[in-house]
C-alpha cells in the first residue's frame, strides 16, 4: 500500500528507513519504503484506513525516538507537535480529455432529489458546451459554436434539475448586427434542438435561450467576446417534495461582471414543468433593437452605483433557511475592495436598491479577486476570497446575513496560493465547519496545485498562517494528484460514498482528463 502526501517532500531523505515499525489507523505495520522526491510511503501491508495517523516506534533508531512529524520544515510549518495525519485520496476519472476548459462542478445534498449527485458544465475542444442532464445526471452535449467557450456556471435545484450557463466568444468581424454574433445562453435540464447544430449560440433551440449579446446595443464598440464573466448560478424550488407546476417552479439566479457595462449583473428566471425558461433568463431574441440589458436584469453595482462600484469577480448564495434573501460578493477594481451585500427580495427589481444599500466593506488593498460566499443553515455568512497583494487566501466570516461587522482572518500564505476558489460547509455535530477549495499560482504547471483548507480550531477564529507560517487553525492539504491541474474553478461539495460519513470532493480539469477526487 503506497500512501502520498506533498508535505512529505520537505522531509529528510532518510527520514522513514524500510522496516520501521509505524502505526496505521489502529494496525501495526512497517514501511517498506520512502521517496521524499514524491512524498510516497509505502507500507509492507495493506490496510484500511481513511484518515492515518503515524507514530513512529520507540524501538526505531535512536534519531527516530520522537515523533519524526515533530521536524519543522523551516519553510511554512514549524509547528509539527503532533501526529501527522495522512489522508487518503481517491480520484476518479470523468472524462478523458486534454481539451477540458472552464469546469463547474456542483454536488446536490438534498434529500428531494433522491440521492446524491456530482453535475458539471464545461468547454470541451473549445467549440462544445456540455452540461450534466437532469434526465440521468450523465454528461451531453448541450451547444455547439465555431469559437470556444469562456466561463461556464452550473448548479441543481432541490430535486437535482440541472441549469447551466455559457457563451462561446465568436464574433463575425465588422457584421454589425446581433444577428451575426453568438449570444450568453441559459440551458435547462437537458439538450434541445440547438444542441448538435454548429451555430447553437446564434439560433438558440429549445430547453435553453440567448439572454444576452456580446454587444449592449448592436454595434461593434460596444461589444465584447467574453461580455458575461465569472458566472454564478444558484436554484431553488419552493416545494421540492411536489411536482413542477405553473406555481411551483425553480427560481434561478445568475450573477456575473458586464465586462461591456462594467457592472456586475442580476439575472433571475423561472423553469416550469414545460422546462419553458421565463424572466430575465429568458430569449432575447437576435433584433439589433432588442432590450438587451434592460428586460428583467438588476445591477447590483456598476457606475453610477451610490456605495460600491463593480470589478471582474463576484458570486453569490442563498440563504437555505428562507430560501429567498440572496447574499452577494463582488471585487471592486477602482477600489481594490471586497464588498459584501444581501438582498431580501431579489427577485423584484424595485427592491434593487438593497444591494447598495445594505453593502459593506469585507477587505480592500487587492482583495477579492477569485471570491466565493455560502450561507450555512444556522445562516452564518462564509466568505472566501484570493488577496492579490499579498498572495494569500482569506476568509470572512459574519455572524448573519445583515452583520456588517465582518472577521477577516488569513487561511494560507505561504508563496501564492488562494485563486480559482470555491467555498462549503459542512456539519461536523457540532459547528458548521467552513472547507475551501483552491488553487496555488506558485505550483501551476505541476501536480501539487490543488488545495484544501478547513476549519480546525473553533476555540476562537483565527489566522491559518501567518508571517507564512501554519498556526494550525486550518488545516490545509494538497491533493497527491498524478495528473496536472490546469488553472481553473476548484470544484467543492460533499457526498457520501457509501461510508455513511460525508467527504469533500474537489472536482477540476487536468491536463489529461476531467475528474474529481473525494477524501476517504
Amino acid at each position: 500500500m503506497k500512501l502520498q502526501s506533498a508535505i512529505l517532500r520537505s522531509l529528510p531523505p532518510a527520514a522513514i528507513p524500510n522496516g520501521t515499525p509505524i502505526m496505521v489507523g489502529g494496525s501495526s505495520t512497517k514501511t517498506a519504503g520512502f521517496d521524499p522526491s514524491t512524498g510516497t510511503v509505502t507500507l509492507a501491508d495493506a490496510v484500511a484506513a481513511s484518515s492515518v495517523s503515524f507514530r513512529i516506534s520507540p524501538a526505531a533508531p535512536s534519531r527516530l525516538a520522537r515523533s519524526w512529524n515533530q521536524w519543522p520544515n523551516n519553510l511554512n510549518n514549524n509547528l509539527l507537535v503532533d501526529d501527522l495525519g495522512f489522508y487518503i485520496w481517491k480520484f476518479t476519472t470523468v472524462l478523458s480529455d486534454s481539451t477540458i476548459r472552464y469546469p463547474s462542478m456542483r454536488i446536490v445534498d438534498s434529500s428531494d432529489a433522491g440521492s446524491q449527485y456530482i453535475g458539471w458544465a464545461y468547454d470541451r475542444s473549445e467549440n462544445y458546451f456540455d452540461m450534466t442532464q437532469s434526465s440521468d445526471h450523465t454528461n451531453a452535449q448541450f451547444q455547439s459554436n465555431p469559437t470556444r467557450y469562456y466561463d461556464t456556471a452550473f448548479c441543481f435545484d432541490e430535486r437535482g434539475d440541472t441549469f447551466g450557463e455559457g457563451n462561446s466568444g465568436d464574433i463575425t468581424a465588422g457584421s454589425g448586427h446581433i444577428s451575426n454574433w453568438s449570444s450568453a445562453c441559459f440551458f435547462s435540464n437537458q439538450p434541445g434542438s440547438g444542441a448538435t447544430t454548429y451555430t447553437g449560440g446564434y439560433d438558440g433551440g429549445s430547453y435553453a435561450s440567448r439572454f444576452a449579446s456580446l454587444s449592449s446595443d448592436g454595434t461593434v464598440a460596444n461589444t465584447n467576446s467574453n461580455r458575461v464573466q465569472n458566472p454564478d448560478l444558484v436554484a431553488s424550488i419552493a416545494a421540492p417534495a411536489s411536482a413542477l407546476s405553473s406555481t411551483n417552479k425553480a427560481t434561478v439566479y445568475l450573477s456575473y461582471y458586464d465586462a461591456v457595462l462594467n457592472s456586475v449583473m442580476l439575472r433571475t428566471g423561472s423553469v416550469g414543468p414545460t422546462k419553458t425558461i421565463g424572466g430575465a433568463l429568458g430569449e432575447k431574441g437576435t433584433s439589433d433593437s432588442a432590450p438587451w440589458d434592460t428586460a428583467g436584469a438588476i445591477t447590483i453595482a456598476g457606475p453610477s452605483s451610490t456605495k460600491a462600484h463593480a470589478g471582474q469577480y463576484s458570486a453569490i448564495a442563498l440563504d437555505p433557511v428562507d430560501r429567498t434573501t440572496l447574499v452577494a460578493v463582488w471585487y471592486e477594481s477602482s477600489t481594490r475592495t471586497l464588498w459584501y451585500s444581501y438582498n431580501t427580495k431579489p427577485t423584484d427589481s424595485t427592491e434593487a436598491s438593497q444591494w447598495q444599500a445594505h453593502a459593506v466593506s469585507i477587505d480592500s488593498n487587492f482583495a477579492g479577486w477569485n471570491c466565493d460566499v455560502t450561507v450555512d443553515k444556522a445562516e452564518k455568512v462564509h466568505i472566501a476570497y484570493y488577496r492579490s497583494s499579498t498572495g494569500d487566501l482569506c476568509y470572512a466570516y459574519l455572524s448573519n446575513y445583515s452583520s456588517t461587522s465582518p472577521t477577516v482572518v488569513t487561511v494560507d500564505s505561504y508563496l501564492s496560493v488562494g485563486q480559482y476558489l470555491r467555498i462549503g460547509t459542512l456539519y461536523d455535530g457540532t459547528n458548521y465547519v467552513p472547507s475551501i477549495s483552491y488553487y496555488s499560482g506558485t505550483f501551476a504547471s505541476t501536480s501539487a496545485s490543488v488545495k484544501l483548507a478547513y476549519r480546525a480550531d473553533f476555540s476562537t477564529l483565527r489566522d491559518g498562517a501567518t508571517n507564512d507560517q501554519f498556526t494550525g487553525a486550518w488545516e490545509v492539504q494538497t491533493l497527491p494528484c498524478s495528473n496536472t491541474p490546469k488553472a481553473y474553478n476548484v470544484g467543492l461539495g460533499y457526498k457520501d460514498f457509501g461510508s455513511g460519513t460525508m467527504s469533500s470532493v474537489l472536482g477540476y480539469a487536468t491536463d489529461t482528463t476531467l475528474e474529481y477526487a473525494y477524501k476517504k
